[in-house]
């Protein structure tokens, strides 16, 4: 059986799926001031710029066809 590899597209979504999660979690457990919660909140929001800055540069590339979203 062949084994898919995830492109990094892909393996971002699931990385921002997974952070998302776990800043729901330490909210609910700790509040939005709590350092662990502010800390989770900067993880989110670095792998959503490099996400964007990922699909911005895949754009620009003729040769790249975005198969499904």
């Amino acid at each position: 059986m062949q084994q898919t590899e995830l492109n990094p597209i892909d393996i971002l979504k699931q990385q921002i799926a997974a952070s998302r999660r776990m800043l729901h979690d330490l909210w609910n457990a700790h509040g939005a001031s709590d350092p662990t919660v502010v800390a989770a909140s900067v993880e989110l929001d670095r792998l959503i710029n490099q996400y964007h800055r990922l699909k911005w540069e895949r754009a620009d590339r003729p040769d790249y066809q975005e198969v499904s979203e």
